[in-house]
């Protein structure tokens, strides 16, 4: 009896210590989706930002008026639009996994 006793306690120290790592190594997974997301979110602002501001200088009467730098500003545009929609992407990407877990 007292074998079965001493095993079964074995078994159940084994058993929180590998729940203590399981739980350690998810709390670590959620830290770091958590940490990623607001760096996402902080970097998607920015582009958002940038955008808006190229918006309002394509109304510009100097830009109006030169149709280069109207074209660059749009191309500008464009490629921070396709980052943005990649960060997004990413983002909705990290939120899935983090409800996952």
């Amino acid at each position: 009896m007292e074998l079965d006793s001493s095993t079964s306690i074995k078994n159940n120290t084994a058993d929180d210590k590998q729940q203590f790592f399981q739980d350690k190594a998810q709390k670590r997974e959620i830290r770091k989706l958590e940490r990623r997301i607001e760096e996402l979110e902080n970097d998607i602002q920015q582009l958002e930002s940038k955008i808006e501001e190229n918006e309002q200088s394509m109304y510009e009467p100097d830009i109006l008026n030169d149709h280069e730098k109207l074209r660059e500003l749009s191309e500008v545009n464009e490629q921070l639009k396709q980052k943005m929609d990649t960060l997004m992407d990413e983002w909705t990407e990290c939120q899935e996994a983090l409800a996952n877990i």
